[in-house]
């Protein structure tokens, strides 16, 4: 009698590896489960964060928007070096930061600097690598609505910020053609900041009359109402910034009434109007 195993039948051998294989496809499912599940569980965390609905939203908060912001700088940064003498620099908040200037100045050399939710002080710190390094035909600057609206800082104080910002515009390149165009309304804004906004606005038309700067109005209808406020079909959805048809309104009263700042976006746009 022989001591010897009888061999196993090939189909034992081949219904094995099925198993293997579902084994390690269950595995690796369950991995990729697993993953997925704490993705979502991070997702609704950052969330609840961002929502404080949990603690720490302020830092999830704070730590995006400066990360957005690095990531703009270090894109302005980069261009500097890039652009040609003789453009046009936006200096602003969001609502510059918005504005879509490629299509109301086809053919112009413009440089938008705007970015969303900054004070002056935000613009002062990184003038230096907002304004290119070729001297530009122009600089056009709206400024201090986040100042007031945001900051709560009183009108003088403003006023004194933005001459700030047209100083150090100056200094880096003298006798560069400055225009000052005014902050402007919301659709929906407290009674106090609609007064506050006419302050402001009045005390930059004077400063920029006194030095013989442009001064470009922008609460006049047909943006605004009798009120003050920009008009509900003129805003985006939320009802704070422009939308297409006001920027294409802004837009034209930038070029016409900016003076020597804003001649190549006049030539521009008659170029375009042929």
């Amino acid at each position: 009698m022989s001591d010897e195993s009888p061999a196993k039948p090939a189909n034992e051998e081949k219904k094995k590896a099925p198993a293997r294989r579902s084994l390690g496809l269950r595995v690796a499912l369950g991995v990729i489960k697993g993953v997925a599940a704490l993705g979502v569980l991070v997702a609704v965390v950052l969330g609840a964060s961002w929502l404080n609905v949990m603690p720490g939203g302020w830092r999830v908060r704070s730590e995006w928007t400066q990360r957005k912001l690095d990531a703009q700088l270090k894109a302005f940064r980069d261009e500097s070096t890039k652009i040609p003498e003789g453009s046009v620099v936006f200096l602003g908040s969001s609502t510059v930061a918005k504005m879509p200037m490629a299509e109301l100045y086809k053919g112009a050399l413009v440089v938008n600097r705007g970015v969303g939710a900054e004070n002056t002080l935000g613009l002062l710190a990184r003038l230096e690598v907002s304004l290119p390094v070729a001297r530009p035909a122009g600089v056009v600057i709206n400024a201090g609505a986040n100042d007031f609206r945001a900051d709560r800082l009183e009108t003088k104080m403003v006023l004194e910020r933005v001459a700030m910002l047209v100083d150090k515009v100056r200094a880096r390149f003298p006798g560069v053609p400055i225009t000052i165009v005014e902050p402007l309304a919301q659709s929906v804004e407290d009674p106090d900041l609609v007064l506050q906004l006419t302050y402001v606005c009045e005390g930059l038309q004077t400063y920029a009359q006194a030095n013989g700067f442009p001064y470009v109005r922008l609460n006049r209808p047909p943006l605004v109402t009798e009120d003050g406020l920009l008009r509900g079909d003129m805003t985006a959805g939320d009802g704070r910034h422009p939308n297409p048809e006001a920027y294409r309104i802004i837009g034209k009263w930038i070029a016409e009434d900016g003076g020597e700042a804003t001649k190549p976006l006049r030539e521009a746009m008659a170029k375009d109007a042929k």
